[in-house]
């Protein structure tokens, strides 16, 4: 619908910005880009075919640009200036998208001289006196994280700024014990100091009465292990299936892999190792700025495991707007080559949700009746007229 107004004053063009925001029932869509598109990459809009190209582009194309974001920006231009039959039915601007994100994992507390680059900028771990790009070892890999998210966050940089950084979620140590056969009487495992011994009847404290088989055996085991409130086997929860008992720290981080684990029993085929592994703690680097942008800042580690070379899931979203209020415009279609659409269609055109309203003193829209509004702004009126208005 599109609303018409015969108003000869301020107030008049106050009411008609307060109708425009209070419309929504406008068909929208995205197209999320993670990278430059490459020449002859393609949209589909409406049944019509956009092309990016390297050079010489004209009609229905854009060259691309020096960044994505420049990239989706030629293409905006060029849309929203199209004649195209399907591609006029929409407008078109560039919104932010998703942030890139990444971390540093560490396995253990750096040594003196370990090194992580990020985006270029090289930070030294230093046991004492750390100057410029360096940054003193703390007594325990947190404290050590700590100090160093700090010092990222406080950089004046200009290739460490773009980004925010914490301490990420820690990964739990983990380990195993794998049976071969139901134990035998008086065979143990031992958790972390803690033995743990089958009988075959009367067991008490750290005891466990043998099952009728394995699976069984490895169920009670289980079940027996989470209720125990021994020191050093709460530490941990337990999972079980026919012939593995899991074990996983309840702490996140390094400390977890200090865990121990042994066993005398010839029904145990294999332990993990000796102690619970794969704890670690993590520096975390999120792009202050939502856009496929921040997927090229970079990480690097000499004794720690980046997530990946880059930060990673930032997209910079194309969004497609239609003109025209209503659940036609759901029938617009989008595809792209290089690119993630949010749905093969526009979605949320929704002719009835156009409501009569006013703007409160608090910004708010609360409905009116069309007789009370038309008497409040004297002569500026509202008239209902078919066409393409849009906000």
């Amino acid at each position: 619908m599109t609303i018409a107004f015969p108003y000869s004053s301020t107030i008049g063009a106050k009411a008609r910005m307060d109708r425009a925001r209070f419309q929504d029932g406008f068909a929208k869509g995205t197209i999320a880009f993670a990278a430059q598109p490459s020449n002859n990459d393609t949209m589909a809009i409406a049944g019509s075919t956009f092309t990016f190209k390297s050079s010489a582009a004209s009609g229905l194309q854009s060259n691309i640009g020096a960044s994505i974001d420049a990239s989706i920006d030629a293409a905006i231009a060029v849309l929203n200036a199209s004649a195209d039959a399907n591609i006029v039915k929409c407008k078109y601007r560039r919104k932010g998208g998703a942030v890139a994100t990444g971390n540093i994992a560490f396995a253990a507390n750096p040594a003196n001289n370990d090194t992580v680059t990020i985006n270029g900028v090289a930070i030294t771990f230093k046991s004492a006196n750390p100057t410029g790009n360096q940054v003193l070892i703390g007594a325990s890999l947190d404290a050590t994280l700590d100090r160093l998210a700090d010092f990222l966050n406080a950089s004046a940089n200009a290739s460490l700024t773009p980004a925010l950084y914490g301490i990420g979620t820690p990964v739990a140590a983990t380990g195993s014990f794998t049976f071969s056969q139901n134990p035998a009487n008086n065979d143990t495992i031992t958790i972390g100091g803690t033995v743990v011994t089958f009988k075959t009847s009367g067991a008490t404290g750290n005891q466990l009465n043998i099952g009728a088989d394995l699976a069984t055996t490895l169920t009670a085991l289980k079940n027996f292990l989470n209720a125990s409130a021994d020191a050093n086997v709460s530490k941990c929860t337990y999972g079980s299936d026919a012939t593995h008992l899991s074990i996983t720290a309840k702490t996140g981080g390094i400390s977890g892999n200090a865990i121990t684990l042994d066993y005398a029993s010839t029904a145990v085929s294999a332990r993990s190792a000796a102690t619970l592994t794969g704890g670690k703690s993590k520096l975390s680097v999120q792009a202050l700025v939502p856009g496929a942008a921040g997927n090229a800042f970079t990480l690097a580690a000499s004794a720690a495991t980046a997530s990946g070379s880059t930060l990673a899931g930032g997209t910079s979203l194309l969004e497609v707007i239609a003109k025209v209020a209503g659940s036609a415009a759901n029938a617009l279609t989008l595809a792209a080559s290089v690119a993630t659409v949010s749905a093969a269609t526009l979605v949320g055109g929704d002719s009835r949700r156009t409501r009569w309203g006013s703007r409160t003193a608090g910004n708010r829209f609360e409905p009116v009746d069309r007789s009370r509004w038309a008497t409040r702004m004297g002569s500026a009126r509202w008239v209902w007229t078919p066409g393409a208005y849009y906000p």
